[in-house]
């Protein structure tokens, strides 16, 4: 019996040390598998970009020919059926978007280039900050200071109409308050925006511009009203719009009771407007992410870039989102605010009409 007990303990190391020879050439086995297999991914993909690459190919000239063949029906804004980016000649340069060449009458790709005419819109923004009473020791508790600032820009907003002459053909205008709690505990940059737009073509633009800032001005005197606030008065221009159908008139107003805005404002030092800042416009405004981030419940009308003149060395810009469904899907409207305010780029704010013409 010891015998045989020796003859199994000298055969047991044999049996390990076997089966650790063969662990390690099965391990040598799986990692040239391994890289075969590496390898034929890579190769996998190589051809399914190339294939994804020719597909793209075929379809530009698909895409190309079929423009071609259907060039004999005029293009106009009434039957466009896709969303436009819509730019003026003199401002294409600059805020035609980066990254892709500025397109022209003759060149020839996926993006189709329509000539509209200039519409000749001035628009002027007219932000108020919070208000503040002129004797604060006077002030009664009852008093509500944020109730008395709105009817009292409601009144000036009509005075400004009846004063400037013009029919709604020739201006329109509206009254915007801040839908966010701060607005009423002045943690709101403008609690309240007045929209003017005047159409030069029906009027002289200068002079309208002029009577609506002085009646506007004059029924908001601090000495009448009993408080005053800061004011921003300014005339834009509309250097870009990203617009969805239909394009034949779009419609500066309200279109529905639902309707709502998100505006940011912008101020940078004069000189630092340049051509690679501006084309970059989608990006820095946050305009790319909104349009992205809306959905088809919300009902995105127009994604309007304005700016001003330089003024005391800086100058302004105002992007405005307009949404026919804002106020019924709010919820959906702001998914993407938050994450805008973390650049801490700009004023953004929501607001609702109250008031339009």
């Amino acid at each position: 019996m010891s015998y045989s007990r020796l003859n199994q303990d000298q055969q047991t190391p044999k049996t390990s040390t076997g089966s650790r020879f063969s662990f390690f050439t099965r391990k040598k086995t799986s990692a040239h598998s391994s890289a075969d297999n590496t390898a034929a991914t890579l190769a996998l993909l190589q051809e399914q970009r190339r294939q994804s690459a020719a597909r793209a190919l075929q379809q530009a000239k698909a895409d190309a020919e079929a423009m071609a063949a259907g060039s004999h029906d005029p293009i106009t804004l009434s039957n466009i059926k896709q969303d436009s980016l819509m730019i003026p000649v003199a401002r294409m340069s600059h805020f035609f978007p980066a990254g892709h060449p500025i397109p022209t009458a003759s060149s020839h790709g996926r993006l189709r280039l329509l000539e509209a005419p200039e519409q000749h819109l001035h628009v002027v923004f007219h932000m108020m900050g919070h208000a503040v009473h002129v004797t604060p020791a006077l002030c009664s508790p009852l008093h509500d200071l944020y109730i008395h600032h709105r009817d009292h820009i409601v009144k000036a907003f009509k005075a400004a109409v009846c004063g400037s002459g013009v029919s709604s053909a020739a201006l329109q205008g509206m009254v915007l308050i801040n839908l966010e709690r701060g607005g009423e505990m002045g943690a709101v940059e403008f609690p309240y925006m007045v929209v003017w737009v005047v159409d030069g073509r029906q009027c002289d633009a200068h002079q309208v511009i002029n009577k609506v800032r002085q009646h506007s001005l004059t029924a908001l005197d601090p000495a009448k009203t009993g408080f005053t606030c800061p004011h921003y008065f300014d005339t834009f221009e509309e250097v870009a719009m990203l617009a969805r159908p239909p394009l034949e008139k779009i419609s500066r107003k309200p279109t529905s009771a639902s309707t709502g805005y998100i505006i940011t404002v912008f101020k940078v030092f004069e000189g630092d407007d340049g051509e690679k800042f501006e084309r970059n416009w989608l990006a820095w405004t946050g305009a790319k992410t909104l349009y992205k981030s809306l959905t088809n419940e919300v009902g995105l009308r127009r994604l309007t870039l304005h700016k001003s003149k330089p003024q005391n060395g800086s100058l302004h810009y105002v992007l405005l989102c307009d949404c026919s469904n804002f106020l019924t899907c709010i919820h959906q409207a702001v998914k993407a605010i938050p994450s805008l305010r973390l650049r801490l780029c700009g004023d953004m704010g929501l607001y609702r009409p109250i008031a339009t013409f």
